[in-house]
């Protein structure tokens, strides 16, 4: 790869595309894909690259002209041989979202990371439910326990890595478990808690709020620089007070760093800080990275939720519990001891697993979607790193759009977004990011009024904190990518 690419990406010759790719690919293969099919079960990858656009038109590839008659402009060559490199790497699922797809053509879904379109298999789950209430009425709980939640588990075990689905429990959403996990810690005692001040706002609201108690003090440890993160945060964990919970993101929300070296982390939990409750955000990651979290599950505590990524809607929040965790919450509820009813009158009961962290009744929907996400992720072969390559080589034609001009705030210079690289490092950098870019733009009312502009022209976005952000799923396509600069090109002309 050597000394012939010293250039930036704006300088290379555009046939070295397909090498940079392969540099990315080859680069974040941790865990491989050999490994991940290994621990998860799921075989290679039935889903096949197509020229379906996102909107659900033909596309026979045959002509160029009808597969680009929605743009206004024809795009340059360089972007043109990016796609034509670029495309082995990607995936075509439109025909599974056509419930949503078909129903507003014209809109441009960038908001993945925000909310994501569900496949018609999950909209058809809520459907089962209701024809199940109705047949089987009070019944349907031994359906939804003995089928549904552990479908459920299991297809949320193999995409996490785990090795016991028995330590998920589904909690609706992320603050019930996080209240949860919090109630864990001791009530009797000063209460310290490191955090980061990038969390996403249920978390940061909660312990804006346990702030006001006395006995409970919080530190908000900063992320930027996000390249020196990891390793303050250790020396943290190593050399700072004992705390009661440790809590941070694997993505951030805002910016989308990627947190890479959790076992270090855990490590120094182990080490330092054995008594410590570890929980990690994973909502930005699950479904969206190939993670594997099987080397940590012994320490750490993970919350998610099906909304994002894993595209189950709502009311699928989940926590993973450590095999021999024990705590005992003291925000509990009956649906805690269900399955100990037959002993009640003998004391305050905790079964072992997740469940020991549940409320009261929970809603099934949530259960029901997720069950028919992962069900529908098996039988297309969408594996964590097909995802993940395809949306990789979307950021890319993204990224090389921005590399033709500016469009409004939204340039390549952007401090938030992956520094300009050469051929060689494109791997380590890209692999820092989750599925979404992030631009600052000023201030959160200068980044709301640049949300509702783009929506006015169908272009779905969202903002957080001055930052507004562009998400990538797998229905995301160059010819949506095409569309979305087309239409920036109208809204923010070029300048000579």
């Amino acid at each position: 790869m050597g000394s012939s690419s010293q250039s930036d990406l704006t300088d290379q010759p555009v046939k070295n595309t397909l090498l940079f790719w392969v540099v990315i690919v080859m680069i974040q293969r941790d865990p491989s894909r050999e490994e991940y099919e290994h621990i998860s079960g799921m075989g290679p990858s039935k889903v096949e690259p197509s020229n379906i656009d996102p909107v659900g038109r033909e596309d026979s590839g045959a002509s160029f002209s009808r597969q680009r008659r929605s743009l206004l402009k024809p795009i340059s060559e360089r972007l043109l041989e990016f796609r034509s490199a670029l495309s082995p790497f990607t995936i075509d699922l439109s025909e599974h979202y056509s419930a949503t797809l078909l129903h507003h053509p014209d809109r441009l879904r960038f908001e993945a990371h925000s909310h994501h379109p569900r496949p018609n298999k999950v909209y058809e789950a809520d459907l089962k439910l209701i024809e199940d209430e109705k047949l089987l009425e009070g019944d349907k709980w031994d359906k939804v326990f003995g089928e549904i939640l552990p479908q459920a588990r299991k297809g949320l075990a193999q995409i996490l890595g785990i090795s016991n689905p028995e330590s998920i429990w589904f909690s609706g959403n992320t603050h019930s478990a996080l209240v949860a996990l919090l109630s864990c810690m001791p009530s009797d005692a000063p209460c310290s808690i490191l955090t980061t001040d990038r969390e996403f706002k249920s978390a940061k609201r909660q312990f804006d709020a346990l702030d006001k108690l006395t006995p409970v003090k919080t530190t908000r440890f900063a992320v930027d620089p996000p390249e020196s993160f990891t390793e303050r945060f250790i020396e943290e964990i190593k050399h700072g007070p004992q705390r009661q919970m440790i809590f941070f993101s694997h993505v951030f929300f805002n910016n989308g760093r990627v947190v890479e070296d959790l076992n270090a982390i855990a490590e120094a939990v182990r080490r330092h800080q054995p008594n410590t409750l570890l929980v990690i955000d994973t909502y930005h990651a699950v479904g969206a990275l190939p993670v594997n979290y099987r080397s940590i599950e012994d320490v750490a505590i993970l919350i998610g939720g099906g909304y994002k990524y894993l595209q189950s809607g709502e009311g699928a929040g989940f926590v993973v519990v450590p095999p021999k965790f024990s705590r005992e919450p003291w925000i509990t509820s009956w649906f805690a001891e269900f399955g100990e009813l037959s002993k009640a009158g003998s004391g305050l009961l905790f079964p072992e697993g997740g469940i020991r962290l549940a409320g009261a009744t929970p809603d099934p929907h949530g259960i029901y979607r997720l069950a028919a996400a992962c069900e529908w992720r098996h039988e297309v072969g969408l594996d964590p790193m097909s995802t993940h390559r395809h949306v990789r080589a979307n950021q890319t034609y993204f990224l090389a759009h921005l590399e033709e001009r500016s469009y409004g705030p939204f340039s390549r210079d952007n401090p938030m977004l992956p520094a300009r690289f050469r051929l060689e490092q494109a791997g380590p950098i890209l692999a820092s990011f989750g599925h979404f870019l992030s631009f600052k733009v000023g201030d959160e009312a200068r980044a709301q009024e640049l949300v509702k502009l783009l929506k006015q022209h169908e272009i779905y976005t969202d903002a957080r904190d001055g930052v507004l952000r562009f998400g990538f799923g797998t229905y995301t396509s160059f010819d949506l990518i095409d569309r979305l600069f087309d239409r920036l090109g109208e809204i923010f002309p070029a300048t000579h």
